[in-house]
């Protein structure tokens, strides 16, 4: 009847005007920002684990002036410092994407930029 032609019909401008594609675009906007700040969050837990244990190390084995530990303690360093700098840019990197869906999904075709891209 009317209704099935009503729906069947309809365009995206049409849909777009719709409270349930408003209510779906604020729920995946909701969740896209929770994962954002997850993502953050475990990453910021990570950089306080690893110097800590860099602390832990660097106390326990640096306390020595003696060379062979110097090394040991500067290459120790210098990898806590390169995996933050790894993980800093995979943090950055996936809550940007995150923003990017979350922009998205108010379009009029929402996620289309991302279907585009997988394909």
């Amino acid at each position: 009847g009317e209704w099935e032609d009503r729906v069947l019909k309809a365009s995206v401008k049409d849909l777009q005007r719709s409270y349930f594609l408003g209510a779906l675009a604020l729920w995946h906007s909701y969740g896209l920002w929770l994962a954002a700040c997850v993502d953050i969050a475990v990453g910021l837990v990570l950089l306080v684990r690893w110097y800590v244990g860099w602390l832990r190390y660097s106390m326990a084995s640096c306390a020595s002036n003696s060379s062979p530990f110097a090394a040991a303690c500067s290459l120790h360093f210098f990898a806590t410092f390169f995996r933050s700098f790894l993980l800093i840019a995979l943090v950055s990197e996936l809550a940007r994407f995150c923003f990017w869906l979350a922009r998205d999904a108010w379009r009029d075709d929402a996620f289309e930029a991302y279907r585009r891209t997988l394909l």
